[in-house]
């Protein structure tokens, strides 16, 4: 059930996995040891890995911490929302302190920008380095067919 939709991509798809998740304890369970395999070895990197996991960047960036940001609606802010609760704080490292999980949870959070445009960047480099790749084969063949006529 759960597999398919990570990470989560648009506040729909965030809403309606949160709802599921809140009403069937089979569901919560199953993400919650989904996660486990997100961690790491403490509760800064564990939280950041598992909100990657969790949420695109390009839903990251509509979520605050506190909802305090221009434009971003109270109940857009992450510490409001059920998944937070349940599995960030509680469902993956409980032994982690609850300012540590905030404080990483705010910096990645913040992060959503910026790896959008990293993840951009890369991507227009790979298209770019396709495309070079491409044009010597292009020349190569008109090189082929160029001789192949003159043989004729």
């Amino acid at each position: 059930m759960f597999v398919n939709t990570l990470p989560l991509k648009t506040l729909n798809d965030f809403r309606r996995f949160e709802y599921e998740i809140s009403m069937k304890k089979d569901d919560l369970k199953q993400t919650q040891k989904f996660l486990r395999g997100f961690g790491a070895s403490d509760g800064h990197f564990s939280t950041r890995n598992i909100l990657g996991a969790l949420m695109s960047n390009e839903l990251a960036v509509q979520f605050n911490f506190k909802g305090r940001k221009s434009g971003v609606h109270r109940k857009h802010a992450i510490m409001n929302t059920w998944i937070y609760d349940r599995l960030v704080v509680f469902g993956k490292f409980p032994k982690h302190t609850r300012d540590e999980i905030k404080k990483s949870t705010q910096s990645w959070l913040q992060e959503a920008k910026k790896r959008i445009g990293r993840d951009q960047e890369k991507r227009l480099e790979a298209a770019n380095n396709a495309a070079c790749v491409a044009a010597p084969n292009n020349e190569n063949n008109r090189n082929q067919e160029t001789q192949d006529i003159i043989s004729d």
